[in-house]
């Protein structure tokens, strides 16, 4: 309790201060917000079963390529949070053209492995640019192109990954604070870290006849870096086998470094 002999115009600095704190919170709380940056083309979810929740998709098209859409999603359904990666093939016509792997071990709820169980659509088809995707099959859910690239209204429930989980085979970068999450079979990847004190995070894709690529996911919440490694040589291919060895993996080009199994 205040002292009855507390200052009157110390009272109401007090109660201008709260006022403002308020307000200052509230505003923070309405300007909420998810991007993926320049990068990438941020999508909002929404369920197609009315599931309550929200999450974000940063999608990087490849229009022409084996793995033609890839992405990054994260999210929640009810309260249960989620974090995912996963890709589509425009030449598959028949069902079963998309696949997705989640993450785990972070904090997230799900566990899931969706290989080849996803169909999508995409509307207008690429090599136009995707107003809406739709996924359904094992998943039931649409995927909204957002203005000026950003969700309103979300603010990311998850922290650093730490952890691949099942899914993944996971590798650390041995020259700095790096996690690499792959999916050899697919050749994707999901990394996160560190360089020199400044936080990354990206989705990337292997190319046994091409160079391979890596995004950065730019939301300045989460990380630092917002840049495209756009011609990555990867020894050996991610995509070789099976069994999929667990062996060194050198990265040169754009990038200079080395992942170790874990």
């Amino acid at each position: 309790m205040f002292s009855k002999l507390m200052p009157i115009k110390f009272l109401a600095g007090i109660g201008v201060s709260l006022v403002f704190s308020t307000l200052m919170l509230s505003a923070g709380k309405a300007q909420a917000s998810f991007t993926c940056g320049s990068n990438l083309l941020t999508y909002q979810v929404r369920s197609l079963d009315d599931r309550s929740g929200i999450g974000v998709r940063c999608v990087r098209l490849r229009p022409g390529k084996t793995v033609s859409l890839y992405w990054y999603g994260e999210g929640f359904w009810g309260q249960r949070k989620y974090r995912h990666i996963g890709g589509f093939y425009e030449n598959v016509i028949s069902s079963n053209n998309s696949f997705a792997f989640d993450i785990f071990g972070n904090g997230e709820d799900f566990n899931g492995s969706f290989p080849g169980t996803l169909e999508m659509t995409l509307t207008p088809s690429l090599p136009a640019t995707p107003q809406t995707i739709r996924v359904t099959g094992a998943w039931n859910e649409e995927w909204i192109l957002v203005p000026e690239n950003t969700v309103q209204g979300y603010t990311s429930p998850l922290g650093s990954v730490r952890n691949c989980g099942s899914n993944f085979q996971t590798y650390h970068v041995r020259e700095g604070n790096g996690i690499r999450c792959i999916k050899r079979e697919y050749a994707l990847w999901y990394g996160e870290g560190s360089w020199g004190g400044r936080t990354y995070g990206h989705i990337g894709v292997d190319s046994m006849v091409s160079a391979g690529e890596a995004i950065d996911i730019c939301e300045p919440s989460r990380f630092s870096f917002c840049n495209i490694a756009s011609s990555l040589n990867i020894t050996p291919h991610l995509q070789v086998g099976p069994p999929f060895p667990y062996v060194p993996i050198t990265v040169t080009g754009s990038w200079n470094e080395t992942w170790e199994p874990h």
